[in-house]
This record gives C-alpha cells, sequence and structure tokens, in this order.
C-alpha cells in the first residue's frame, strides 16, 4: 500500500462538516474518481486527515477498462485513479 500527501486549502467553513466536504470534492476531481469513492478514516476535526480511496464496484472498473481502451485508440496516455489511502492538511 503507497500513501501520497496532497495539501488542499479550503475556505469553507469547519461547521456542519462544510470544508470536510469540499474537501473531499477538490480531492475527487484531482484524483478523477467520483467523490463517494472516498472517507476520511481519520482526522474529521483536525486540519490532518487520512483519506481511504475505496476499491471499484465490477460496473466501476468495466467502465473505467472502456475508458482506458477509448483513450488508448485516442493515443492519449491513460490517466490511471489511485487506490490507496491518503495524508492531507486541510
Amino acid at each position: 500500500m503507497t500513501a501520497e500527501k496532497y495539501e488542499i486549502d479550503v475556505k469553507d467553513k469547519a461547521e456542519h462538516n462544510l470544508a470536510n466536504k469540499k474537501m473531499l470534492e477538490l480531492l475527487a476531481a484531482e484524483l478523477k474518481v467520483s467523490v463517494t469513492r472516498l472517507r476520511i478514516i481519520n482526522g474529521h476535526q483536525h486540519p490532518h486527515k487520512l483519506i481511504a480511496l475505496r476499491d471499484l464496484t465490477p460496473e466501476e472498473e468495466a467502465t473505467e477498462k472502456k475508458r482506458l481502451a477509448d483513450q488508448e485508440k485516442l493515443n492519449k496516455p491513460p490517466t490511471l485513479p489511485h487506490h490507496h489511502n491518503f495524508g492531507f492538511k486541510v
């Protein structure tokens, strides 16, 4: 298992989980994955967080394989999603 570190600055208030939600949205966009695949494991109320990226469902995996095949046909370098835990500072 590998870990990657990202630093994400969020302007949303740390009330009603708004900052955490925004951070997950930004990370999902950066990783090009659905926000539903991300989960805060540790650090819900702390600037440093541990985020897990869950594995793909069989349906998601089939969609991802098709996307990669389509990219290959277009001669574009593939972008593979990460499937590991990440440490953060929000």
